[in-house]
């Protein structure tokens, strides 16, 4: 069975169930635009979030800009000072270079002076091979085979930036004058911009001396400083090459950060942070450089979190308010249903008196006090009806068993009178002897049922004086099986049905006949059996004896309004088995003519368990 399948069948069988469904399904179309509100709220937030952050970062990248630009016009200075260039001609001796090189000294020294963004001005005087510098005065140096150096030769003028390699060494401080291995240009905290001396100076083409203007990193940085609002906040300068020039990042090369330049990425990992970061990067129009911006994506998100935590909290309670509100509809209505119903089911089911609590004075309360009186009513009306009808049973009973009696007692007073007359006074001493026995067996203790033992002694008194009656020409038998022999059934059932065996079977028949009554248990019922191998029934008359007998049932007692004489007998009988046993009983008359009858007598087993005093059935 699917999921849906079960919901389905929990709504159809539960009043509680549907009105639940029914509250999230008018709640349903109100989250999905909250949560649609949410994700295109986080999408502006996010993109004006980036395009603030992205404004911000080009002005830095303006402010850097500005810098190096001042730093290229502070080397463009110097390379075209006439002054400086020519303390530079190799053309004098050694004595006039070494003092050329201590005013070019002195000059570096005030330019530095003025210019106090930049870390270190150096020259390299080619004439002398010496590296001259604030920091490090004046000392040899090895340049030739430098990359940066022949770059910076075969730019003819043109500026060139040095980003020294990751690895590149700090240098001793202070320095050691006259230490060749030191190189100004791979100092790992700086970045270096040089240019070849006489740029627009006619006749120094053919120089060789350059200048180098060293910037400190952090210098840079601090540009971007304003753009980071955490610790695990970074910053990344890259150049037109694609080079990493500074970072606030202490080991860089742990982040891919050449994958992230020219586009926005979010949601990255990366080593340093465990949380999802965002990646935003801008290029600058003016100088190539490029600049990103790794922060945590919590700072983008920060502006929609509440908004997020106010409609996810009003999502909740509006889904608790929904499961209560139908709990509330269900105690308040169906609640009081379902207790109606299950009053009802028992009411159904056999429990006359069942009554239910009621602490309620609303439409419920009313309902449920009508049905309380309803119920109360009812069981008073069975009451009365069943002990009416019980009084009528056996008022009815009595009064067919009174109707037997004369009958009888006319018939037996006749015999006596026929055979007093025709025969001795002894068969007639008998005949009386046997009526009394007869009558004295039927008033016994005022039962109403007999077992089928006492049945067949009674049965026999009376068939008895029919033979003293007949002559002997009666043959009676009887077979009673045991299973039968102490099952109870009513007095004075099965006496008109012998009579009819006798009187309009074997009577009517010359030389007698045989009479048999017989009992057994069949299935769930018992069955009596009174035969006759008399002359039968024609077809026409055995055809109207079962229309007439069709019309008897426990309801009707037509028998009584409409008595019809030479049916009474059997009518009698079927009557007093509907009102004792109820419609499971029945006799059924069956016949051949000229080869006898047979009346069926069935009655319900469970009903022949005891003798019910006064009995009879509703």
């Amino acid at each position: 069975m699917t999921p849906l399948v079960t919901l389905v069948d929990l709504m159809r069988s539960s009043i509680q169930w549907r009105l639940t469904f029914y509250f999230l399904l008018i709640l349903i179309p109100i989250i999905a635009i909250s949560l649609y509100a949410i994700d295109r709220s986080e999408h502006i937030v996010r993109q004006q979030v980036d395009v603030r952050t992205k404004e911000a970062m080009l002005a830095t990248l303006d402010q850097i800009d500005v810098f190096m630009n001042g730093v290229d016009q502070l080397t463009v200075q110097i390379s075209g000072n006439r002054e400086m260039n020519r303390l530079l001609e190799g053309r004098r001796g050694t004595t006039e270079m070494i003092m050329n090189a201590v005013a070019l000294k002195q000059e570096i020294v005030n330019i530095a002076l003025m210019s106090g963004q930049v870390s270190d001005v150096w020259m390299i005087v080619d004439p002398l091979g010496t590296l001259i510098s604030p920091n490090t005065g004046g000392r040899s140096f090895h340049y030739e085979g430098l990359s940066w150096y022949r770059s910076t030769i075969e730019a003819k003028g043109g500026l060139v930036l040095t980003v020294p390699s990751p690895d590149a060494p700090l240098p001793r401080e202070p320095y050691v004058y006259g230490e060749p291995s030191f190189d100004p240009a791979q100092h790992a905290g700086l970045l270096t911009l040089t240019r070849k001396m006489g740029i627009g100076i006619h006749g120094t083409a053919a120089s060789r001396s350059v200048v180098g203007v060293s910037v400190s990193k952090r210098k840079l940085l601090e540009f971007g400083t304003r753009l980071l609002f955490t610790d695990d906040s970074h910053i990344f300068l890259v150049s037109p090459q694609g080079e990493l020039i500074a970072s606030t990042l202490s080991e860089p090369a742990s982040v891919p950060w050449s994958e992230w330049v020219g586009r926005n990425v979010s949601g990255r990992k990366v080593p340093y942070s465990s949380d999802p970061m965002y990646v935003t990067s801008v290029s600058s129009q003016a100088s190539g450089w490029s600049m990103l911006l790794v922060q945590p994506e919590r700072l983008i998100t920060s502006e929609t979190a509440q908004l997020q935590r106010f409609t996810v909290a009003t999502i909740a309670v509006s889904l608790a308010l929904a499961l209560g509100v139908s709990l509330i509809v269900y105690s308040g209505i169906a609640s009081p249903m379902r207790s109606l119903l299950n009053g009802m089911r028992q009411w159904k089911s056999g429990k006359r008196q069942v009554q239910l609590t009621n602490h309620r004075s609303d439409e419920f309360g009313l309902l449920t006090e009508e049905f309380n009186r309803m119920v109360e009513l009812q069981d008073r009306y069975i009451r009365e009806s069943y002990e009416y009808l019980l009084q009528k049973t056996e008022t009815e009973l009595k009064f067919l068993q009174s109707q037997i009696n004369p009958h009888f007692l006319y018939n037996t007073l006749d015999s006596i009178y026929w055979e007093t007359k025709n025969y001795d006074a002894g068969a007639s001493s008998e005949m009386v002897l046997c009526l009394s026995k007869f009558f004295r067996l039927s008033l016994m203790k005022g039962r109403q049922a007999f077992t089928m033992r006492e049945t067949m002694e009674h049965l026999n008194y009376y068939i008895r004086i029919q033979q003293l009656r007949f002559g002997d020409s009666i043959v009676f038998e009887q077979r009673i099986s045991p299973e039968s022999a102490d099952l109870f059934v009513l007095k004075l059932i099965l006496q008109p049905l012998v009579e009819n065996a006798i009187v309009h079977g074997l009577e009517k028949k010359p030389g007698g006949g045989t009479l048999t009554i017989s009992s057994d248990v069949e299935g769930e019922d018992l069955v009596i059996r009174v035969e006759d191998s008399g002359n039968g029934i024609p077809a026409e008359r055995l055809r109207y004896i079962r229309e007439e007998l069709s019309e008897v049932t426990s309801q009707s007692l037509r028998s009584l309004s409409q008595p019809r004489v030479e049916l009474f007998g059997i009518v009698n009988v079927k009557t007093r088995l509907k009102l004792y046993y109820g419609e499971g009983s029945d006799v059924v008359v069956e016949s051949e003519e000229g080869r006898g009858t047979r009346s069926v007598v069935r009655i319900p087993v469970e009903l022949c368990r005891s003798d019910i005093k006064g009995g009879g059935v509703a």
